[in-house]
């Protein structure tokens, strides 16, 4: 995990990004039982920080070039990665999602403020 320098980021946003990376990983090792993963976090603004989640599947390739699932959740990694999708966009604001080079990076944005409504 890298955060950059001038990236300071509050204890209960800091409580989300950790939630949110144990979820990503969680469904990587239920999906992939081996992988690499990385994280770099930044301020992308006053209003955002950016978490930059990168998932290497290089080594659950077959000799086709296709993604080798772990045996035992062949058959449910569609529901576990709608599970994580639906729990990322509960606490991120945006994400965007690409594979490239046999990785797989979601970029997400989240809102540097709490916005509570007070009572």
């Amino acid at each position: 995990m890298i955060k950059k320098e001038d990236c300071e980021i509050p204890p209960e946003i800091f409580r989300k990004i950790l939630f949110l990376l144990m979820i990503l990983t969680k469904a990587c090792r239920q999906i992939l039982g081996k992988y690499a993963v990385s994280v770099t976090m930044e301020t992308a603004s006053e209003k955002f920080f950016v978490v930059r989640f990168s998932c290497d599947y290089s080594q659950n390739l077959d000799k086709n070039g296709q993604i080798i699932y772990t045996g035992e959740n062949q058959e449910c990694h569609k529901d576990i990665m709608d599970l994580t999708e639906k729990i990322t966009d509960s606490i991120v604001y945006r994400t965007v999602s690409l594979e490239k080079e046999n990785r797989y990076i979601l970029n997400c944005a989240i809102e540097r403020r709490n916005h509570r409504v007070d009572s």
